[in-house]
């Protein structure tokens, strides 16, 4: 299938982003999708990748 069933989305991850002052969701099992929301109640899909993607993990990391 081109999109995934709502149901397969699974594994949010869902963290506070200070510097965006938003709070941002990555959901895995079909599509890796990228949301981010002002108040946890309305959700706003920001990226969606090209590949299926299975227990999605993402963490903050420095870069120099």
């Amino acid at each position: 299938p081109d999109t995934p069933d709502a149901f397969d989305l699974r594994d949010p991850k869902v963290f506070w982003h200070e510097e965006s002052k938003r709070w941002v969701m990555f959901l895995g099992g079909g599509f890796y999708r990228v949301y981010s929301s002002a108040n946890l109640l309305k959700w706003t899909l920001e990226s969606e990748s090209l590949f299926f993607e299975e227990y999605p993990d993402i963490f903050q990391t420095e870069v120099e």
